[in-house]
């Protein structure tokens, strides 16, 4: 699973989600460009789709959040594994 943080383009507005499954761009023409598990470090390194695209969605097992077309993914990181520390953030007790 993995981190993933979207921005408008215009950078106005952003969220970040944990949980992530996949990712998938809805294209103009209705179909679907889809990065699941592993593959999602690939809209980072090998770009994702060019805009224009009709829809963002990123996906938890247990929900699909969409973003439209002004919206980008900017940055990706691993889910630390549970039990283990993340740089930065210290164990509460």
């Amino acid at each position: 699973m993995y981190i993933v943080q979207v921005m408008t383009n215009k950078g106005t507005d952003g969220d970040l989600m944990d949980n992530v499954t996949r990712v998938y761009f809805i294209l103009l023409d209705g179909t679907k460009k889809q990065y699941i598990g592993h593959e999602i470090a690939g809209i980072i390194t090998d770009g994702a789709p060019k805009s224009p695209y009709a829809d963002l969605v990123v996906a938890t097992p247990w929900e699909e959040k969409k973003y439209g077309p002004g919206w980008h993914v900017v940055n990706i990181e691993p889910e630390p594994l549970e039990g283990t520390k993340v740089a930065g953030i210290d164990d509460a007790g």
